[in-house]
């Protein structure tokens, strides 16, 4: 990884963050009592996917309740 990026570079690291906060964001507002942790992680891979984003870097981690800790 280069320390240096381009500006082409750093606008699609803007990117990948507003569209991760957006996705995030929208799961915390959707998340109630009895919702899943895998409807959680659902929310958040569709609006990632409809806000453009290719794919995730990782699989969300989404923990409720005991195992939340």
């Amino acid at each position: 990884m280069r320390v240096v990026k381009s500006p082409a570079e750093v606008e699609l690291m803007k990117e990948a963050c507003y569209i991760g906060s957006q996705s995030v964001n929208l799961a915390m507002a959707c998340t109630k009592p009895g919702i899943s942790e895998h409807a959680v992680s659902a929310i958040l891979e569709y609006s990632s996917r409809m806000s453009g984003a290719e794919h995730a870097a990782f699989p969300p981690v989404v923990a409720g309740g005991a195992r939340a800790t």
